[in-house]
């Protein structure tokens, strides 16, 4: 039986949603904050109303990569469905994504409580 590996990717993709279900592609979601308003990007708040916000605010808001616990539990869940993981991300130099995404992969090796199961993290170098 062929291996089956799975795609990990987050908001700043933009993969329409119909490829994403088609190729099974997670997108693991930024958040935007707009002062004390904070969305799950794609979730609490689309592409759409997003752009529009900033067009008529003027504000861009402060988006954070997500963190650790995010991506661990993508990939504990995952590790149910697919035997390994690539998981590309934002440039590192725009966003902490690679790096909680690679300190996340840690508790997935050999020695880590996810046990061994192989996350590859890719810096993307590119928006």
């Amino acid at each position: 039986m062929p291996s089956r590996i799975r795609v990990v990717t987050d908001s700043t993709c933009d993969i329409p949603d119909s490829l994403a279900r088609r190729y099974e592609i997670t997108v693991v979601p930024m958040q935007l904050s707009w002062g004390a308003e904070t969305y799950l990007d794609k979730l609490g708040i689309g592409t759409d109303d997003a752009l529009t916000r900033i067009r008529t605010g003027g504000v861009f808001p402060v988006v954070d990569a997500p963190d650790v616990d995010d991506f661990s539990r993508t990939y504990r869940l995952l590790r149910e469905s697919c035997d390994g993981v690539i998981s590309v991300h934002l440039s590192s130099k725009l966003s902490d994504a690679v790096t909680n995404a690679g300190i996340a992969r840690e508790a997935f090796g050999p020695i880590g409580q996810g046990g061994p199961f192989p996350v590859a993290v890719v810096d993307s170098l590119s928006v």
